[in-house]
């Protein structure tokens, strides 16, 4: 059997290795506190913005719709969120923060930051902006169908 000298990853599979490092290490530190890492993105947006509807919650964090209607049912359980109907539209539901879903958002914040800073341990000033504008040439590149 030949010899085959290992390879490096592509780009996306460095970058989806990269997310998961991320995304496991994250899930680890919401743990304790109820939170699974898809309430995570969705407290995330409520934190910007409450009283998003689920389907402004799905396109923000770039999820199906279905998959939001049960993560938003598990917020209500855990006394996070509350849905309403809208006052403008009463056909219209919006998702509320509830006060412990605020209280939530230094805490939980914290944990992402501190992932974030061990993440880029090492790296200096400038290699911090370089890393930031590549990653963002990247989405912008297949955000055009990385034609060429």
């Amino acid at each position: 059997m030949p010899h085959t000298a290992p390879t490096r990853p592509t780009v996306g599979t460095a970058l989806r290795l990269t997310y998961r490092a991320f995304a496991r290490d994250l899930a680890r530190r919401l743990a304790p506190h109820g939170v699974t890492l898809l309430m995570w993105f969705v407290l995330r947006e409520l934190w910007k913005r409450d009283g998003l509807s689920q389907s402004e919650i799905a396109a923000a964090t770039d999820r199906q719709a279905s998959a939001i209607v049960s993560v938003v049912r598990s917020l209500q359980d855990a006394g996070l969120v509350r849905v309403t109907r809208s006052a403008k539209d009463g056909r219209r539901s919006v998702v509320r923060l509830t006060r412990a879903g605020r209280r939530l958002e230094p805490v939980l914040t914290a944990h992402g930051r501190r992932l974030s800073q061990t993440a880029q341990r090492g790296f200096g000033a400038a290699e911090k902006r370089t890393l930031m504008d590549m990653l963002a040439r990247l989405r912008r590149n297949i955000g055009s169908n990385g034609e060429t």
